[in-house]
């Protein structure tokens, strides 16, 4: 009865929550959010790196990279900025090892509007992407010879191609408002809007749903060194829907290099419970999750969900510094 509950959990859980790669740090890792959001921020260079594991108390773990990088470029004599960047996803799930890589261009155009209050930004993402699995992995039950399971037994599966590709497009817009001395943004990212086909099986067409990610934050200065930051993320992909709502505190520090720290707490509806505390140190932003799973699924996992990591990184370009070779002294009278 207990490996029934098992399987069928486990089932659930894909039909609820599977398909893209996700985040539960999802303001750590912009370009997987909105490809908009590339355009948010004022350094000349910001690097982003996430790491995540879940289902270890269960299964084989689901792990999941992704490194992105972006460089901000002014425009002269139009008002604004624009940029580019690249984003590198790598994921494997389960037994067979379903392995995603994915390789996009981020290309992204910001700028105030109006006044300084307002301000807007637009983004697109070409992606490529490549599926892989690993058939050997998978047990029949053509191998069980009666008492227990015999890998020399030929299974007698015929099998389709192990991996298979397809280009992808995304893009987003965000917008942010200041109200007296808050900041009230919000931010609509969609993906796969040609909905490319994704099938091992080149005779079944089988198209990519489009996904939508809907959000809203705002920063709130709750004394003269704390922020408060209520967040909601909406994400849909056909029947499959994501909600989490949540808030982050950034706490500013007078120490010169560890100069802020960050707690928050949000909860991603029927699923998790997730715990967030980071720091800044310099221009680095590190920031630790975990996610305490309150699904069906907890009766296995008890409680265990996955852990995360986000790391940010921005900077400026080196300025050169001219150096004159003779100093010429007024004459002095």
């Amino acid at each position: 009865m207990t490996i029934i509950l098992v399987i069928f959990s486990i089932f659930q859980f894909f039909l609820t929550y599977s398909q893209d790669i996700h985040f539960s740090q999802f303001f750590m890792s912009p370009m997987n959010l909105n490809p908009a959001e590339s355009g948010t921020y004022y350094y000349d260079y910001r690097f982003h790196l996430n790491y995540r594991s879940q289902w270890y108390s269960v299964t084989i773990p689901y792990t999941t990279y992704s490194f992105s990088f972006e460089n901000n470029l002014k425009l002269f004599p139009l008002a604004g900025r624009a940029g580019y960047g690249f984003l590198f996803n790598n994921d494997y799930a389960g037994d067979g090892k379903f392995g995603t890589l994915q390789c996009a261009l981020n290309i992204y155009y910001s700028s105030f509007v109006m006044d300084s209050s307002f301000f807007f930004a637009v983004g697109f993402l070409p992606l490529f992407n490549q599926n892989t699995i690993d058939f050997s992995k998978f047990y029949f039950d053509n191998q069980y010879n009666g008492i227990t399971y015999d890998p020399n037994i030929p299974h007698n599966e015929m099998f389709p191609e192990k991996k298979f590709y397809f280009f992808d497009f995304n893009g987003g817009i965000y917008i942010s408002k200041k109200i007296n001395n808050s900041y009230l943004n919000f931010g609509i990212g969609l993906f796969h809007i040609f909905k490319p086909q994704k099938s091992f099986y080149n005779s079944y067409k089988v198209l990519l749903d489009r996904k939508f990610n809907i959000y809203t934050n705002l920063n709130m200065p709750i004394t003269e060194n704390v922020i408060f930051s209520p967040m909601l993320l909406w994400s849909n992909q056909y029947k499959l829907k994501e909600i989490y709502i949540g808030g982050l505190f950034t706490i500013e520090s007078a120490n010169v290099n560890f100069n802020k720290y960050y707690l928050g707490l949000s909860v991603r509806a029927n699923d998790a419970i997730i715990l967030y505390g980071g720091f800044n140190y310099n221009n680095t932003q590190l920031v630790l999750s975990y996610d305490i799973n309150i699904s069906p699924l907890m009766q296995a996992s008890h409680m265990r969900g996955g852990i995360e990591i986000g790391i940010r990184h921005l900077f400026y370009k080196s300025k050169k510094v001219f150096v004159i070779d003779k100093h010429i002294c007024p004459t002095i009278l």
